[in-house]
């Protein structure tokens, strides 16, 4: 199927590793006579974003390479990364955040503005890595850590700034200048991967990528500081902090981050880290479990352990008093996060409770989401389907 994201095919794309995975031979292949035609100078007449182009795409097509062995997927990633790399030919060569293949022209979302955020500068280092060993270019892995070069050299923390304590990066920055503008460090929308992919490209490399690593143990250092914190329910959480506070609200895309600290952990023998891990984790699940829907929300609020909850509205006193937590946006997108950080550990420990919660998670998902020709987004997560 065709969709919005430039009317190549993402989600035929994306899932192709999945189909391969399940033994859908006969629907593999008919995806791959689809991929094969795939004219990656053409688009649907809209800019699209750069790294979802990345990570649906020339992520999926490696993958595919990957699994099946059939050089069309390598070749296909390749040419479509060329045409990316034009997005990186900036004055300091971080990508623009919107890119139209046809014009050759970029963007931001928000219009001809040189703004990106944090999670789409770095979110190509894995892809990007991978299709450099794959081909034997290192263009592609120059042109993503050429990022980590900028954002390094380009600032400073400095308390009273944006960017106030190291490792604990602000959202958004200037793409011409690399110096970051605004935005309180936090995990989830607009950053989130940009601290999954540091760890991970560190593992990608064989571990010789120190830089990433160094860079990942110093994030950490800060997350735990100021952004990690107890709620009035005892259960750690995620917020929104650095030196000058934090705002003890949350999303569901930080809930990818207990799944990649359990891995940080694992690869670095650090059981205190997986215990933290573990604490996110259950924080993270407990947003969905308490839902008669088994679903969780979008956004979340907390209070933090021995607060005043006096500027708080009286339905969210109510609703930490019954869950823990309030709710900040009750609908439900579709979102994966909580979900992968669970499968981490079900991976890690083996224990079988893990599978548990992803299958009552799935049960809810497919009574309440489940349409014709697919699943749709849920608008609150406190009703069901019926609200």
């Amino acid at each position: 199927p065709l969709t919005t994201r430039n009317g190549w095919g993402a989600t035929l794309i994306d899932a192709l590793d999945t189909i391969h995975i399940m033994g859908l031979e006969d629907e593999f292949k008919d995806a791959a006579e689809k991929v094969k035609t795939i004219n990656f100078d053409k688009n649907d007449g809209e800019p699209s974003k750069v790294f979802e182009t990345n990570i649906r795409y020339i992520g999926g097509l490696i993958s595919a390479y990957e699994l099946s062995n059939d050089r069309m997927f390598l070749k296909q990633a390749t040419a479509l990364a060329d045409i990316m790399l034009e997005a990186f030919d900036t004055p300091t060569g971080i990508p623009w955040q919107m890119w139209d293949v046809q014009t050759g022209t970029g963007s931001s979302e928000s219009g001809p503005s040189t703004l990106n955020n944090l999670a789409e500068i770095g979110t190509y280092q894995l892809e990007f890595f991978r299709l450099s060993q794959h081909t034997g270019d290192p263009i592609y892995h120059k042109a993503a850590q050429r990022v980590y070069d900028v954002i390094l050299d380009q600032n400073e923390p400095k308390k009273g700034t944006p960017y106030a304590v190291a490792g604990l990066y602000p959202i958004f920055l200037n793409i011409n200048t690399g110096k970051f503008l605004a935005g309180k460090p936090n995990l989830g929308g607009g950053s989130d991967s940009f601290y999954e992919y540091l760890i991970k490209t560190w593992a990608l490399s064989g571990f010789q990528l120190q830089r990433c690593l160094d860079m990942w143990n110093e994030s950490l250092q800060g997350i735990k500081k100021y952004i990690v914190s107890r709620g009035s329910d005892k259960r750690l959480y995620m917020g929104i902090g650095d030196d000058e506070g934090l705002d003890s609200i949350s999303d569901t895309f930080t809930c990818f981050f207990p799944g990649t600290l359990a891995l940080a952990g694992r690869l670095l023998d650090d059981k205190e880290t997986i215990e933290l891990a573990h604490q996110l984790l259950l924080s993270s699940y407990n947003t969905f479990s308490r839902m008669p829907t088994h679903i969780g929300p979008e956004n979340f609020g907390f209070l933090p352990d021995g607060d005043d909850d006096s500027d708080l509205f009286k339905s969210q006193k109510a609703e930490i008093k019954k869950y823990g937590f309030y709710l900040d946006r009750p609908y439900y997108l579709m979102r994966p996060e909580v979900i992968e950080s669970i499968f981490y550990f079900y991976r890690i420990t083996g224990d079988e409770k893990y599978a548990d919660w992803i299958w009552e998670i799935w049960q809810g998902i497919k009574a309440n989401c489940e349409v014709d020709g697919g699943f749709a987004g849920l608008r609150d997560v406190r009703v069901g389907r019926e609200g």
